[in-house]
């Protein structure tokens, strides 16, 4: 083939290796370019044809030294200053890139595909308002440069301007442009100026879009949970595991996952089925074996101490350390005594070792400081208590002050007894929900307990149900973004919508109970919006002495996020806003509040 092309005419030359490089023959290429080069070593489109090749096949760094070349034959050339910067950019050089870019464009000032790759130098260099202004100028030369409009709305998003970002979008998905990325990118900006239905469809298509990855499930998911639809969010979550794990039913972490999500819907029975079948895929996985142990507690088997001492078996991480806080707290005649002796000295040896993860150091010092006190080293114990709650302080810092601000807006918010009218056969009419509140600690399982035990009523558990709808419900009313503002003044056909949800979620535990308990503690913070919701409602609430429920909380190892629990004088600021907002219910709804005291 190359034979027959005449050995001394670099022109024709260089015509039959472009064609080979178009055609992606890049061997045949690169030996026609090289010949070339063998002719003329000043070959600048030859020189920037091997940049190219050397690009494409991963050598970036040749490529920066074919291009620089390509630059040294012909300086008066854009197109050989656009790719060395192009270059640059692939070898983490961006001041080198942003000026070979500059260049390019002083010598061509309409190069729209130059300032496109200089806003992508800039972005790269976090200047995204340079960014900005140079997709604008590649999108002035060329209007319909998608890639530029993309790029500039991802760089306005950053810079906080959502409504240009929104626009730039809304254009972009209404002219065709598809995929899960750019919906993805429109609904973030959708909520971030409050058009959270069109959030709320956006992240639905991004996720229909491609139904099977994990990660578009995920942020729809969040979505509805951040836009005050927690329920939809379950289902959504729910049904899309399902659907991938009928796509790949032996994944472990699939299986894990799903598992993880019913338990925190209280179906417990269902979840240890789901982890059951992970561990038997990945029996060696400490994590999914803790998460059994614990789904076992919670369905009512306390003869775990020898599942949570083979676990505490497995390593040095949080996990292992976990299980050995189960098994102290779970087995406390055997804290005392030799046994008792032999776990603090293991624990002490496992605090010895530097490179203890923080949370795993947590559940260690929670450990030590229980079996410090059964054997009665009550000083001793109270600091290894201290140490725990100063490490978890650290991770979740929390505001005494901005706790009862919180708590004052709410008493003002829900400070009369007028509740809009439910009509007889509505959802807001049913008496089926039977709240329990309090402070963690203050006994709200054990009345659980004793209320199920009436042949008509059926405990529920903790339900999260309101703990994750009530931060987001002003976005989805449309009341701004803070409650209780807004949210204390709905109407009965927005709270029916609320109530015939959350009795949907009741119905999940039993379709037939008269009364259905929930003893999510920290309703206390809702009762006025619960009260609106469900006029017939009772609630219970729970009271101890502030005294035992601090200590109590103070020595415990708490899962999840409770900022308060970590210093016994933020836990007396919570108990005593929690007074406060009970006093206030007591005052406001006498006759559908009755108080329980523990002791």
């Amino acid at each position: 083939m190359t034979d027959a092309t005449p050995p001394g005419n670099p022109d024709q030359l260089f015509g039959l290796a472009f064609a080979n490089h178009r055609d992606g023959k890049l061997q045949e290429a690169e030996m026609l370019y090289r010949r070339i080069l063998e002719i003329n070593p000043n070959h600048g489109d030859a020189l920037q044809g091997l940049g190219l090749i050397a690009a494409q096949t991963g050598h970036a760094g040749d490529a920066v030294t074919l291009f620089q070349g390509a630059v040294q034959a012909n300086p008066k050339n854009a197109e050989f200053h656009n790719n060395l910067g192009m270059a640059y950019l692939n070898t983490d050089r961006g001041s080198r890139a942003v000026k070979a870019f500059r260049e390019a464009i002083h010598l061509q000032p309409g190069y729209a595909e130059a300032y496109f790759n200089l806003g992508v130098a800039e972005a790269k260099r976090r200047d995204f308002e340079a960014a900005a202004k140079a997709f604008e100028s590649a999108l002035t030369f060329k209007p319909d440069y998608r890639d530029a409009a993309m790029n500039l709305a991802r760089v306005l998003k950053e810079l906080k301007r959502f409504k240009a970002a929104r626009k730039i979008y809304t254009q972009l998905i209404e002219s065709g442009t598809k995929g899960p990325l750019i919906l993805r990118d429109a609904a973030e900006v959708a909520y971030q100026i409050g058009e959270y239905a069109d959030a709320r469809e956006l992240a639905r298509r991004a996720h229909e879009a491609e139904p099977d990855n994990p990660d578009w499930l995920g942020f729809y998911v969040h979505v509805l949970r951040v836009t005050g639809h927690p329920k939809q969010a379950t289902e959504v979550l729910i049904a899309g595991q399902q659907r991938l794990l009928e796509a790949h039913p032996d994944d472990p972490v699939l299986l894990a996952d799903h598992a993880e999500t019913l338990a925190r819907e209280e179906r417990m029975d269902e979840s240890q089925v789901f982890i059951q079948r992970a561990i038997e895929r990945d029996p060696n996985n400490p994590t999914w074996q803790f998460n059994l142990a614990t789904l076992k507690l919670a369905l009512g088997d306390t003869s775990l101490a020898e599942d949570f001492a083979r676990i505490a078996q497995t390593g040095d991480g949080p996990v292992a350390a976990r299980a050995f806080y189960g098994l102290v707290d779970q087995t406390p005649k055997e804290n005392k005594g030799e046994t008792g002796a032999a776990r603090l000295e293991q624990v002490n040896a496992w605090l010895e070792k530097s490179d203890l993860s923080a949370d795993a150091r947590v559940s260690l010092l929670f450990s030590k400081g229980r079996l410090l006190e059964a054997q009665g080293e009550d000083e001793a114990a109270f600091e290894a208590y201290a140490g725990a709650n100063a490490l978890r302080r650290e991770q979740m810092p929390y505001s005494a002050a901005g706790q009862l601000a919180y708590v004052d807006r709410i008493r003002k918010a829900f400070d009369q007894t007028a509740i809009p009218e439910a009509p007889a056969g509505s959802a807001r009419a049913s008496a089926r929900p039977l709240f329990v509140v309090g402070m963690p600690r203050s006994g709200t399982t054990l009345i659980e307990q004793i209320l199920a035990a009436h042949p008509e009523v059926v405990g529920a558990g903790e339900l999260f149900h309101f703990t994750q709808l009530v931060p987001h419900l002003p976005k989805r009313v449309g009341v701004g973004d803070q409650f209780p503002e807004g949210v204390n003044a709905l109407d009965h056909e927005a709270l029916e919508e609320l109530a015939a949800e959350y009795l949907d979620i009741l119905g999940t535990f039993n379709a037939s109970a008269k009364f259905v308990v929930d003893k999510m503690p920290y309703n206390f913070l809702h009762v006025g919006l619960l009260r609106q919701m469900f006029p017939n409602a009772r609630f219970v609430l729970s009271e101890r002495t502030p005294e035992a429920i601090a200590w109590s909380i103070f020595t415990a190892d708490f899962v999840g996020r409770h900022p308060y629990a970590n210093a016994l004088d933020s836990i007396g600021v919570a108990i005593r806003g929690q007074q406060i907002l009970c006093d206030h219910w007591r005052e406001v709804f006498p006759e559908h509040t009755h108080t329980l005291q523990y002791e």
